[in-house]
């Protein structure tokens, strides 16, 4: 992979790379083509607080912000970094509601990480404006290792999730420059 293909698919790395404090906002970045690497310009922080239907049109609001500063300032991708989390199912398969409760207790009170069966990931999700997805992700438990993945429309099965649409959404949208190598 070379050129701006690459350079995107870097930036999730690098933003997984920078990610070594648990509990912090979302990251959003637009990301832009200096000829030669991909620089951020706008780089945001969505509070942990914000309510995840409330997301998408944030993304959406700053990255038509950055794209009418003028056609210098057009994004060639758009990064959502986001921390994720979830527990092992209990051996039955099915939370009681008794584990709900403590689910969203320990949510609450940022005690998630104390929990035994906690699983938590942060991913850096890249998009760009013609449908292409990279994705870094690092766990708690072990952030040295970091899993990357690219995904091109039509060739196999693309990420869901309501983030990831979205931020598909906001490069679809907004993101004008195009990828020049089809690497």
């Amino acid at each position: 992979m070379t050129g701006l293909a690459a350079g995107l698919g870097a930036a999730a790395r690098e933003a997984i790379e920078r990610h070594d404090e648990w509990d912090v906002p979302h990251e959003f970045l637009t990301l832009h083509w200096d000829g030669s690497r991909v620089v951020p310009r706008l780089v945001a922080a969505i509070l942990l607080d914000m309510p995840a239907p409330a997301i998408p049109g944030i993304m959406a609001s700053m990255a038509a912000e950055q794209r009418d500063r003028g056609p210098g300032d057009l994004a060639c991708g758009y990064l959502l970094r986001i921390e994720e989390f979830g527990v092992t199912l209990p051996a039955g398969g099915f939370p009681t509601a008794a584990e709900r409760e403590r689910f969203q207790a320990d949510r609450r009170n940022r005690t998630f990480h104390q929990r035994p069966d906690a699983v938590e990931a942060a991913t850096a999700w890249v998009a760009a404006p013609n449908g292409r997805l990279w994705s870094a992700t690092h766990t708690r438990d072990d952030p040295s290792r970091i899993m990357e993945s690219a995904y091109a429309p039509g060739l196999g099965r693309m990420p869901g999730g309501h983030f990831i649409v979205a931020i598909l959404g906001v490069a679809a949208s907004y993101g004008a420059a195009p990828v020049p190598d089809a690497s």
